[in-house]
C-alpha cells in the first residue's frame, strides 16, 4: 500500500534495491556471478546488462570507480 501511495510499483522498487545493494557490493571481493546471485539475478551476464542498463557502467567499471 505505502508503494501505490509514493507512485511506485514492484519493479520500481526491486530495481532500485538492486541498485543499491550492487553499489555496495562492488565495493568487495565478491567476484560478478556471486553478486550476480546476491541480487537475484540469473548469471554474471546479465548483472552486466542490468548494470549498463540502469548505471549506464559495467560491473567492472563499477569497481575500478569504486576502488580509486
Amino acid at each position: 500500500r505505502q508503494i501505490h501511495k509514493n507512485g511506485l510499483n514492484f519493479t520500481d522498487l526491486l530495481i532500485e534495491c538492486r541498485v543499491k545493494k550492487l553499489k555496495e557490493l562492488i565495493q568487495t571481493n565478491l567476484e560478478f556471478h556471486e553478486i550476480a546471485f546476491e541480487l537475484g539475478l540469473y548469471d554474471q551476464s546479465s548483472l552486466n546488462n542490468f548494470s549498463k542498463r540502469y548505471l549506464n557502467k559495467t560491473p567492472l567499471e563499477l569497481r575500478v570507480l569504486a576502488t580509486s
